[in-house]
């Protein structure tokens, strides 16, 4: 198994939502994690990939989502050599086979903040930790800048609250950030890991919709909603474990590999092709977006930059 580590930017504003209403500022809330931070949930990830790629190659439209029996047109082909159904794995009937891809939820990593100075990012120590795996900043309760941002009296306003920023520097490993651009890099502020939560749900983009009647082209009455987006601009980072299709069905490996090596010359064995299918999918996040309203401009996704890990086993 092969973990990479995937660097994304939201080109758009994202909105996955919880499913319902609920009472409060906003009718349509965004999914969020234990600390109270929205994220993308790893299956909202994998449906996404696997039908953008499932439109990618040819006659594999029926694999992109659930086997429906009483469609053919609709049912996965569960064929050993797929390039949908053996990455993604299928449930079929009396068969079934496991997914050689596994993905994370995208998490939050820097997000956008306006305030006097212009934009800043705002990230924590936990979710830096989180991403390099390895403890490397402690939440000493103090907020840091990447560059000296020549504050009045060293305070900044991160949205509506005024802060006192440290004298002190956050200090990133270009190898990991390389990618970002450098408006981005070079206005990261770190802020204690308490904070942070309270910081993006304080800033998160809210929107206002109303159902139009069909028939007369006019707003309904009482058809008013709000919904709330994560911000365009803001990274993430997500992981995904792929598995070697060679130790489950050795003997159809080599149809595999060749049935992807149609698309991409690059594939070399059965983790290059697993990886080579997710690409595609990616790549067309890019255009076709992610989650909820992508015909209201939100969802689109681009990933900056992936690394990959040591071998697992």
């Amino acid at each position: 198994m092969i973990p990479i580590k995937y660097l994304a930017i939201a080109l758009d504003p994202i909105h996955i939502g919880t499913g319902g209403y609920r009472l409060g500022r906003v009718d349509n809330t965004v999914i969020r994690d234990f600390d109270n931070v929205p994220k993308i949930p790893g299956t909202a990830l994998t449906g996404a990939i696997r039908s953008y790629a499932a439109m990618h190659f040819e006659g594999k439209r029926g694999c992109a989502g659930k086997d429906e029996p009483k469609d053919e047109k609709l049912r996965q082909c569960g064929e050993p050599d797929c390039p949908i159904c053996v990455t993604f794995g299928f449930s079929k009937d009396t068969e079934a086979r496991v997914s050689m891809v596994s993905f994370s939820d995208a998490r939050i990593l820097f997000f956008p903040v306006s305030t006097m100075i212009g934009p800043v990012w705002v990230t924590n120590p936990m979710r830096l930790n989180e991403f390099l795996k390895k403890e490397k900043y402690t939440d000493d309760g103090k907020i840091k800048a990447v560059n000296d941002p020549k504050l009045p009296d060293k305070r900044i306003n991160l949205g509506w609250v005024l802060f006192e920023v440290d004298d002190g520097r956050l200090t990133l490993p270009d190898s990991q950030f390389v990618s970002l651009p450098s408006a981005i890099k070079n206005n990261i502020i770190c802020v204690p890991n308490n904070i942070f939560p309270l910081i993006v749900n304080a800033n998160l983009e809210v929107r206002t919709s109303v159902s139009i009647d069909p028939f007369t082209g006019a707003a309904l009455e009482g058809a008013l909603f709000t919904y709330e987006a994560i911000p365009r601009t803001t990274i993430f980072w997500f992981e995904a474990i792929y598995q070697d299709y060679a130790k489950f069905n050795g003997a159809k490996v080599n149809d595999y590999i060749k049935e992807i090596k149609k698309k991409s010359s690059s594939v070399n064995n059965a983790i290059d092709a697993a990886k080579a299918v997710v690409n595609v999918g990616l790549k067309h996040c890019k255009i076709l977006g992610i989650g909820g309203m992508n015909t209201r401009g939100f969802g689109r996704l681009e990933i900056i930059k992936d690394f990959q890990g040591e071998a697992i086993c």
